[in-house]
């Protein structure tokens, strides 16, 4: 997928921790998730899920 949007802080700029990926296919998407949801990123623990619309 690539990177459609990262949320930033409106004040200070910096990345508050979360973002939006769009993928070419909802297969793709399902498959993102089961690969990544719960998976640690450079000591972080990430969540991942199907954005809501």
């Amino acid at each position: 997928g690539s990177v459609a949007r990262l949320v930033r802080d409106n004040q200070t700029g910096r990345p508050k921790g979360f973002g939006f990926v769009k993928y070419s296919s909802q297969a793709d998407a399902e498959k993102a998730v089961k690969a990544m949801d719960g998976r640690i990123i450079r000591g972080r623990l990430i969540f991942v899920e199907i954005a809501k619309e």
